[in-house]
């Protein structure tokens, strides 16, 4: 089993996946690494690489969308406020507003200010990840889920990635087995089905309604 997981680390998915693993993390690559080193060994370090390579690229993604919801937010309140001061009756209403609301020109105060650099505090929930004692390597399906539930605001990015990677399935078995039972069905006496009918016959067959 040590040498299928030292295979399977050489790929990043797998690394990703593992690291992801709430049970594992790193403390597995220093387990199945400890003859060739443990934390000092090449693989164990080209593993973590990937993983924060992959971390980094959802960081950045993360960042991406959280600037277009910003500026999505700034457009629609300046549309508004364009609706609002193209309307003559609201205009001429709104001449005394500076007297009433103590808020009357914040809003121009903070287009007007120069925007503040964002400061790169480092991979800190990474770090934390890492930091994060193990749950125990025989927790059921269901405990998994509910401590990466519990843990979704603390790990924001690895929770994500976890959904990603953690359902690459480990093997091609699988997927072989559908192509099989699919060549099995699309026959010479049945080269005119549709692709869309396929599908049906096989998830009906999985389900084992159908056999």
């Amino acid at each position: 089993m040590a040498g299928y997981y030292k295979e399977a680390m050489d790929t990043r998915h797998s690394a990703v996946a593992i690291i992801c693993d709430p049970r594992y993390k790193l403390d597995l690559l220093d387990f199945i690494y400890t003859a060739d080193g443990g934390i000092n060994a090449p693989m164990y370090k080209k593993s973590k690489a990937h993983f924060q390579h992959v971390y980094s690229e959802y960081k950045r993604r993360a960042v991406r969308i959280t600037e277009f919801n910003r500026q999505e937010a700034e457009n629609d309140a300046i549309d508004a406020q364009d609706s609002r001061s193209s309307t003559p009756e609201e205009e001429e209403d709104g001449q005394e507003d500076w007297r009433i609301n103590p808020f009357y020109g914040f809003a121009d105060h903070l287009a007007a200010r120069p925007r503040q650099p964002v400061i790169d505090q480092g991979n800190t929930e990474l770090q934390r990840w890492f930091q994060e004692p193990c749950i125990h390597h025989e927790s059921t399906l269901e405990q998994q889920r509910a401590y990466m539930c519990s843990k979704i605001y603390d790990f924001p990015i690895v929770c994500q990635m976890a959904r990603d990677y953690c359902a690459i399935p480990a093997t091609s078995a699988p997927s072989e087995r559908v192509f099989s039972i699919a060549g099995n069905l699309i026959s010479k006496k049945r080269t005119r089905i549709s692709s869309e009918n396929v599908r049906y016959v096989l998830v009906l067959e999985e389900l084992g309604l159908i056999s």
